[in-house]
């Protein structure tokens, strides 16, 4: 065999390096650089690489997986449908129903027996819980009612107040209503007789004025039907009576 010879690379301080080589163990030297930097980057560009390409075939993957779940579970849910349709007209289907819910039945039994006693104890904590919660919440309502129910009585003895002289209020407004009307018409009228005096302006005021005085007055009328209504105790009798009238016509025996 042959002897190649042997390879020498000498890294001096300066970070230059040296190479020489001979076959047979002679020859001349020569210089060659090696940037290990260079190579530990290089290495570290290849690895991100690698790692962006894994993690774009694992995404790939992960797409494809879902996507043929979901395909799964849409012709299972076709499958079920179906089987509903002819549930009453197959025993095959009959059994393997009454063979799952045994298997349910039997795993429950089986899982009650090992966890019961851990989720029992948990369920008991949290009972305890809810309990005191609930019996916070009850006193701390009561003390809500108690600050706010003075309040609430002296709200609703005012707007009881209130609802009593309705009709005397309605009656305010209709006489505020008719006398406004009738004092802007009124004056309304005098200024567009006196069309020498006032001119053209007060011929357009009292124009506004007549038409606003009519529209009061049409007011005061609907406000004094209104007043008639709040004071006339009507009973429920005769507010009822042309409900029953229609269930009668419906055929209801009355």
């Amino acid at each position: 065999m042959q002897d190649l010879g042997k390879i020498t690379i000498d890294i001096n301080e300066g970070g230059n390096s040296s190479a020489g080589g001979a076959p047979g163990g002679g020859g001349d030297s020569g210089g060659g650089g090696i940037d290990v930097s260079k190579m530990i980057s290089a290495a570290g560009s290849a690895l991100s690489f690698a790692a962006g390409v894994v993690k774009k075939a694992f995404d790939e993957i992960a797409k494809a997986a879902r996507y043929i779940y979901d395909s799964l579970m849409k012709l299972h849910s076709f499958i079920m449908e179906f089987a509903n349709d002819i549930r009453e007209y197959s025993p095959t289907i009959q059994i393997a129903e009454m063979t799952n819910e045994i298997a349910s039945m039997m795993q429950k039994l089986r899982l009650g027996a090992i966890t019961g006693p851990f989720v029992a104890a948990q369920m008991l904590q949290s009972g305890r819980i809810e309990r005191a919660m609930f019996e916070i919440k009850g006193y701390t309502a009561s003390l809500g009612a108690i600050f706010l129910e003075p309040i609430t009585k002296a709200i609703a003895d005012i707007l009881e107040n209130i609802v009593v002289r309705l009709p005397e209020i309605i009656q305010a407004i209709y006489e505020a209503a008719k006398t406004t009307g009738r004092i802007a018409m009124q004056f309304g009228q005098a200024l567009t007789q006196n069309f020498a005096m006032f001119g053209m302006p007060g011929m357009a005021l009292g124009m506004w004025l007549i038409q606003f005085g009519a529209m009061a007055t049409n007011i005061s009328k609907n406000v004094q039907k209104l007043a008639n209504a709040a004071s006339t105790n009507a009973s429920m009798v005769d507010i009822n009576k042309p409900f029953m009238a229609d269930l009668r016509l419906m055929g209801a025996k009355i």
